[in-house]
């Protein structure tokens, strides 16, 4: 892993041990003031901005390829980041430390194909850092196995009440919100919540 960017409301970390994450935070305190690779986001929706600088300062120039990547930010957006995109009434309290957005910018993944049943690696190499070899992992590869059984979840019962917590003007100014950050290249679908 080369670098990792956790949001927690509006507080931005950015971790990792080389140059790459370096080039990250000197990215990140160009636009918002920082201590240690510790950042604070003015508003929530500030972090779509920093997350496009840190991705072109990581992309590949020219084509990507079947056997390489452009750009290899991979992590998850947790729940809470429906905050970041529309105006909600609250906040869920956190039940851990849990952040809303994790990404990581890895310097070789491992790519399996269900339906061919294959994997392989593939790497983005830069001067900033050390080649990975793939030789050195390539027995790992060979332990890849397709997972065969995967049980359907059980049925999710009705809602005990069903009440409505926004308004239709609301929902619609949210929705219309949410289509803007999907035509920028932000977010690629969202759930507009409320209850």
């Amino acid at each position: 892993k080369l670098l990792t960017v956790e949001v927690r409301r509006q507080r931005v970390t950015i971790t990792g041990p080389g140059a790459a994450a370096e080039r990250a935070r000197a990215i990140a305190a160009e636009i918002h003031d920082g201590v240690e690779g510790r950042f604070l986001l003015p508003e929530l929706s500030d972090v779509w901005g920093l997350l496009r600088r840190i991705q072109g300062a990581f992309a590949v120039e020219g084509p990507a390829t079947p056997s390489a990547f452009g750009f290899g930010f991979f992590g998850y957006f947790g729940y809470d980041t429906a905050h970041y995109v529309e105006e909600l009434p609250y906040l869920i309290p956190p039940a851990n430390d849990a952040p809303d957005i994790s990404l990581s910018i890895f310097q070789g993944v491992v790519r399996y194909d269900l339906a061919a049943e294959t994997c392989e690696i593939v790497t983005a190499s830069a001067s900033a850092w050390e080649p990975l070899h793939a030789k050195a992992i390539r027995a790992l590869i060979e332990d890849c196995r397709p997972v065969l059984a995967v049980e359907a979840p059980p049925p999710v019962p009705s809602p005990a009440r069903v009440r409505d917590s926004t308004t239709e003007a609301a929902y619609i100014r949210d929705v219309a919100t949410a289509l803007d950050y999907i035509a920028i290249g932000d977010i690629y679908q969202v759930q507009i919540g409320h209850e």
